[in-house]
């Protein structure tokens, strides 16, 4: 999927010595930024997994310590009904905010396939918030988007795995993409993509 959550942050890529560690940590976040409009660098879906275990004990009303208790025998299988769980919600409010979830699932089936992500017509004024912590906030990302022109619509699911930005004009989108692709939000970055038509 081209990045998870452990993968982000922390570490200094075996370099020692802090200025190393600077130089690296520099060089990692801007070939990230570069590679934040290839869109076969990850899934169109794509959901950080902290985020997933937050939705899923909120939705059965357990602490997301008791939901991983790594005692339990089931986890792995608990937290793949749990994924599928949040997957089939966040599909749902998406659904139902006028959101085409036939073209975010045919761009997320292309997601890594060279030929196919080009084959896989995206907008130009609407964007998918990805990475978003469970904390995530409707009004903060407004506020966020909101700088860099008028926003007409934003999508955020209950489930907070992910979110649609669509803005009125395609250079404010534009200049959203270049401000915010792997910004801090919170405590994480936040992974962007043009959404497909």
């Amino acid at each position: 999927d081209g990045g998870s959550a452990s993968t982000m942050g922390g570490g200094d890529g075996g370099s020692s010595g802090g200025n190393g560690s600077g130089l690296f940590k520099t060089a990692r976040e801007a070939q990230r930024k570069a590679d934040a409009g290839n869109r076969s660098v990850w899934n169109t879906l794509f959901m950080r997994a902290d985020t997933v275990a937050a939705a899923v004990a909120a939705h059965y009303g357990v602490s997301k310590a008791e939901l991983l208790d790594a005692s339990a025998s089931d986890l792995p299988v608990r937290m793949a009904l749990g994924e599928a769980q949040v997957v089939a919600q966040t599909k749902h409010a998406l659904a139902d905010a006028g959101v085409d979830v036939a073209a975010l699932e045919a761009a997320a089936s292309a997601s890594g396939k060279a030929a196919a992500t080009r084959s896989v017509a995206r907008s130009p004024v609407a964007l998918l918030v990805k990475n978003l912590p469970y904390t995530a906030d409707e009004d903060e990302l407004a506020e966020m988007f909101g700088k860099h022109g008028s926003v007409v619509r934003l999508v955020l699911p209950p489930t907070r795995t992910l979110a649609v930005v669509e803005f009125a004009e395609p250079g404010d989108a534009r200049a959203a993409f270049r401000a915010i692709a792997y910004k801090k939000y919170q405590h994480v970055p936040l992974y962007l993509e043009w959404a497909p038509k």
